[in-house]
């Protein structure tokens, strides 16, 4: 599976003053687009770097608390953490199949037929 990520500047819709926010809230600020011949599998999915590990989130946000003075009042909500799957992403993945073969998983096993490159070969020499 290959992947691109492209971000985007927004406007914060919110600050919060618990964390993680609930899982709903994440919808209106990540979106995943997923383009190729075939749906992300679930093995696919597992490799995604947008997976919530939930120990992990809480202990990212309990040295936050400790360390840096932003998030001193910071609540962590246990709660909402549990609320995120650890085996897919936190968000809908909208998916659009696309028909070129140079995107699938094989692209040599496709044969391509506007070959690019040159059919004679001329020695020079000065």
């Amino acid at each position: 599976m290959k992947a691109h990520l492209i971000a985007f500047e927004a406007p914060v819709l919110k600050v919060y003053d618990m964390l993680p926010p609930p899982k709903e809230d994440m919808d209106k600020v990540l979106a995943i687009l997923s383009t190729g011949p075939a749906q992300p599998t679930p093995e696919d999915l597992k490799q995604l770097p947008l997976l919530v590990h939930s120990k992990a989130v809480k202990r990212a946000l309990e040295w936050l608390k400790l360390n840096h003075v932003g998030y001193l009042d910071i609540i962590i909500s246990d709660d909402n953490l549990n609320n995120y799957p650890e085996d897919k992403p936190p968000v809908e993945i909208v998916y659009h199949k696309s028909l070129d073969l140079a995107e699938t998983a094989d692209p040599a096993s496709h044969s391509v037929e506007d070959k690019k490159g040159v059919d004679d070969v001329y020695l020079v020499t000065i």
